[in-house]
């Protein structure tokens, strides 16, 4: 990683339940909303400056990385009507793109970032069970000559980082293990990621 660039790492845990309105008039999970909005905010602070960046990483069913994907979030019903009070942070979330909609863990990330009051560009790697990322292109290093634990096939390129950098990984479960009867794809991405945040932290304290 260039000396010039700083980078911040967070894990949540995290499902399109926690905007608000989705489970209806009941807020079931505000406290837990404002628990990861708090961890977000300071964190955004830092990288709102020129070169700033925000990346995230999440499970989904197949490998790709983008920066113009939207949130699906017709598929958690926000989007249904009248019934689902929409939030202003948010309403500019499911317009039009030329790309699939991001999968539910990335898109539960954007929403939420979108919430602690980012409005720049999001880099998104969707990690799917054919692939992985490697640490490298997490951080803003060279792509790796062999295969890490996480990735078995050749990293997506991403450029090198000159400013702060603040990476989210975005998983579903605490354990990275999904519940018996989730789709197997599925829960190999999720065990990825988790693999993947773990070789992250190894990478910024210069374990091999």
């Amino acid at each position: 990683m260039p000396a010039t660039a700083t980078l911040t790492v967070q894990r949540h845990d995290l499902s399109l339940a926690l905007l608000p309105g989705v489970t209806g008039r009941l807020d079931v999970f505000a406290e837990r909303r404002e628990e990861v909005l708090a961890a977000l905010r300071p964190a955004l602070e830092a990288v709102l400056v020129p070169g700033g960046t925000v990346t995230v990483v999440a499970p989904a069913l197949q490998t790709r990385t983008t920066t113009g994907a939207q949130p699906d979030l017709g598929a958690s019903g926000y989007l249904a009507g009248p019934a689902v009070p929409a939030s202003p942070a948010l309403a500019a979330l499911g317009a039009i793109s030329d790309e699939p909609a991001l999968h539910v863990t990335a898109s539960a990330a954007v929403a939420l970032l979108r919430l602690a009051g980012w409005t720049r560009e999001i880099t998104t790697h969707e990690i799917g069970a054919e692939a992985g990322v490697s640490a490298q292109t997490v951080t803003g290093g060279s792509a790796p000559t062999a295969p890490t634990a996480s990735s078995d096939l050749a990293p997506i390129t991403h450029p090198a980082l000159v400013g702060p950098h603040l990476v989210v990984f975005a998983c579903a479960r605490p354990d990275g293990v999904l519940p018996v009867g989730a789709p197997a794809a599925l829960a190999l991405a999720e065990e990825r990621t988790h693999a993947l945040y773990h070789e992250v932290l190894r990478e910024l304290a210069g374990v091999s």
